[in-house]
C-alpha cells in the first residue's frame, strides 16, 4: 500500500515521497516505508557500498560513491562494475581512482563461493552462512533458486522457515537483473582453501604501520587466513597505535575483538 493512502487515513505523520528520486513511498507488510524504485539512487549507493564491505574493497567510501553515482548516472551494482574504467571516477577520487579500479577488478576476478557472491548484495537478514545452508541442501547455482527453489522447500531445511523462504526467494526475486548482470561479470565456483598458520583466523589492518597493508593483507591470505572487516566474528584487530580511538577500534571494543599490535601479528605469522 502507498505510505500517502496510510497517512490520509490514520493521520500518521508519514513521509510519502522518497527524497532521493521523487517516487511515492510504500508500506510493507512489516510495517516499514520504502522506496520501491530499484534504481533510486540512494538504494543503488547502498548496493554498492554494501557489495564494498563484503568484499573488502578498499579506498572507497560513501561520499566517492554518491558523488560517481550521481555523476556517472548509475542505475544498478551491475552498470557501476560495467563503469568503473568511467574517467569520472578519476575526477572524484584524484589519484585513489586506480587503486580504487584495481580492488573492484580484484575483488571481481577472485573465486568466490555462490553463497559469498550473494551475501555481498542488498539482501536483508540473510548473511553469507545462512545462504550457505541453502547452497548445500542443493541450490548452487542462481538458475537453481529461480527455476525450482520454493519456499515450502526451504522450509524443510534446517533453520528455515516458510515465512522465510518466501522472503528470501522474494528479495532474490527483486534483484533477478543485477545478480543475473553482476554474476556474468564475476568468477562464481568454490574457493580455493590454502592450509597454513593462520587457517581459520581473520585480520583486519587499521593505522600507518612499517609494512603497507596490502603486503600484510598478502601475508595472510599467503598463511590460510582471511581479511575482514571489524565485525563480529572477526578474530584479530591489528593496529599499530595502542590507544587509538578510531571507529574500527572502537567497534572491536564493543564485539570483544583482540586488538593486537603489528608485532604480535608477525609473532603468531612467526611462530
Amino acid at each position: 500500500m502507498l505510505a500517502v493512502e496510510l497517512a490520509k487515513k490514520y493521520n500518521w505523520g508519514l513521509p510519502t515521497v522518497c527524497p532521493c528520486c521523487g517516487s511515492d513511498l510504500e508500506v510493507n507488510d512489516s510495517g516499514e516505508v520504502f522506496c520501491p524504485n530499484d534504481n533510486c539512487a540512494k538504494k543503488v549507493e547502498h548496493s554498492i557500498l554494501k557489495m564494498s564491505n563484503k568484499w573488502n574493497v578498499l579506498e572507497i567510501g560513501p561520499r566517492i560513491v554518491e558523488d560517481f553515482v550521481k555523476e556517472a548516472n548509475i542505475q544498478s551494482l551491475a552498470q557501476f562494475l560495467r563503469e568503473i574504467d568511467n574517467p569520472i571516477l578519476d575526477s572524484i577520487a584524484g589519484k585513489n581512482a586506480e587503486k580504487i579500479r584495481k580492488n573492484i577488478k580484484a575483488a571481481m576476478a577472485k573465486k568466490r563461493t555462490l553463497a559469498n557472491f550473494i551475501s555481498a548484495f542488498d539482501i536483508e537478514d540473510f548473511g553469507e552462512r545462512r545462504l550457505q545452508t541453502l547452497v548445500d541442501a542443493g541450490y548452487n547455482t542462481i538458475e537453481s533458486f529461480f527455476e525450482k527453489a520454493n519456499p515450502r522447500d526451504i522450509s524443510n531445511i534446517k533453520g528455515w522457515t516458510l515465512e522465510s523462504g518466501i522472503k528470501v526467494l522474494q528479495a532474490m526475486q527483486d534483484i533477478e537483473n543485477d545478480l543475473r548482470e553482476v554474476a556474468e561479470l564475476c568468477n562464481i565456483g568454490e574457493e580455493e582453501k590454502i592450509e597454513g598458520k593462520l587457517s581459520g583466523l581473520s585480520f583486519c589492518f587499521t593505522g600507518a604501520m612499517a609494512y603497507k597493508r596490502a603486503e600484510l593483507e598478502k601475508m595472510v591470505v599467503d598463511n590460510g587466513g582471511t581479511i575482514s572487516s571489524v565485525n563480529k566474528t572477526l578474530t584479530y584487530l591489528v593496529q599499530a597505535d595502542p590507544n587509538s580511538t578510531s571507529s574500527k577500534s572502537e567497534k572491536a571494543k564493543k564485539f570483544g575483538t583482540k586488538i593486537i599490535s603489528p608485532e604480535t601479528f608477525l609473532e603468531i605469522l612467526n611462530s
